[in-house]
């Protein structure tokens, strides 16, 4: 939940005046700004936590390492190939990637994954075929 900076400074000062106790700061909060959503206590932590490591009220956003590195993708690609039947939650536990990494990866790489199920499906037709002909020679 967003607050303005005058909000935010406010919490600051009550959470102070209550000798840091969130639970009693949430309480006087409440009842000198009646108008002002305030749910959970832990807010008053976090913005001080906040205020000390960044300098300012509103978090850091962290960048996430990219998991589509060369090495994932070979990995997600190879998978599919020798277990073409494979879901995206078995993949993830083996591979020790998201699922959403995997189904990104299977998304950018559609051709590929599209090539290698027809060259499945043509080997299988050909089985089938090749069965269906020994069969018919046994009788």
């Amino acid at each position: 939940m967003l607050f303005t900076n005058n909000e935010a400074v406010d919490m600051i000062a009550v959470y102070f005046e209550c000798l840091q106790n969130a639970a009693l700061a949430q309480r006087v909060y409440r009842a000198r700004y009646p108008n002002r959503h305030l749910r959970d206590a832990r807010i008053f932590s976090r913005l001080v936590r906040n205020l000390r490591s960044t300098g300012s009220f509103r978090p850091q956003l962290r960048r996430h390492a990219a998991r589509t590195t060369e090495d994932n993708i070979v990995n997600v690609l190879a998978y599919v190939e020798l277990n073409p039947h494979v879901s995206t939650r078995a993949m993830s536990r083996a591979l020790g990637l998201s699922r959403t990494t995997i189904i990104n990866i299977l998304e950018d790489h559609r051709k590929v994954v599209n090539a290698g199920m027809r060259r499945l499906s043509e080997t299988n037709n050909e089985n089938i075929e090749n069965n269906y002909d020994q069969n018919l020679l046994k009788k």
